[in-house]
Formats: structure tokens, C-alpha cells, sequence
């Protein structure tokens, strides 16, 4: 168990990677794998409804970590392990129309690291020595 999880309740300590170029929502395990690795949650969350049908709806949180300079925003679907954690750290729970009424902030977004291109290797090849089949 790492302390992330052992402050919430017991939780399996699974690692879970998220992204928000692959996936539009994140889960429990997600938001408590980025606490673990030292993102830090702001004071307040925020919440939308989204209706699915007549008689179902899901809750998604929208979480602001910061680690450093590097700043994350997170969708969380709600769980029962995520409604604890925001009890248990006493997080303040806002609606999303919320975030229009607040100021700017500056978002520092990291730049992406360019790949090398592989090294192409370069033949030297003698005049005469390509079989006849290459020669035009």
C-alpha cells in the first residue's frame, strides 16, 4: 500500500497511467497513482453532471493538480474512493460553471520531446559492383 491509498481506506496499490491525449476520463486508481508520484490536488474540485439516459447519470470531478511548474487538469468519473479522498483532505466542491467566474491563470504546458531521426546507413558502393539486374 503506498500512503496515498492507506489515507483514503484499503485500496489496492495498482499503478495506473493516464493521459488526457488517450483517454477523456480518468479514474480513482489514476488520480491516486499521480498523488503517489507527488502531484498535489488544489483546495477545490470541480463537478458536472452528465445525464445518460431518463434515469442515469454520472458525476465527474475535475481535479487541478501541480507538481512544480507542471500543471494537470483531470477529469475523475466519481467513485466511492474519490468521494472519500475529497472528504478526507476536506476539498471544496464547486460546480464547473464555477471555473468561468474565477481569473486567468497561467498554464506552463510542457514542450514534447522531438524523437532524432535514425541515423541512415550510407553504402559506399564501387562503380561495377551492383549486380546486372540493378544496372540501367
Amino acid at each position: 500500500m503506498n500512503h496515498v491509498s492507506e489515507s483514503v481506506f484499503s485500496y489496492p496499490d495498482v499503478r495506473r497511467h493516464w493521459s488526457a491525449s488517450s483517454e477523456k476520463y480518468a479514474g480513482g486508481d489514476a488520480l491516486l497513482t499521480k498523488l503517489s508520484q507527488g502531484w498535489a490536488t488544489a483546495g477545490t474540485v470541480y463537478t458536472e453532471m452528465h445525464r445518460l439516459s431518463s434515469a442515469r447519470s454520472v458525476t465527474v470531478f475535475i481535479f487541478e493538480l501541480q507538481r512544480g511548474q507542471e500543471r494537470l487538469i483531470m477529469p475523475v468519473i466519481a467513485n466511492p474512493c474519490v468521494d472519500q479522498l475529497i472528504r478526507h483532505r476536506a476539498l471544496m466542491v464547486k460546480p464547473v460553471a464555477a471555473i468561468a467566474q474565477r481569473p486567468p491563470q497561467p498554464i506552463a504546458i510542457p514542450t514534447p520531446r522531438r524523437r532524432q531521426p535514425l541515423p541512415i546507413p550510407r553504402i559506399a558502393a564501387k562503380a561495377g559492383t551492383y549486380p546486372a539486374a540493378a544496372r540501367f
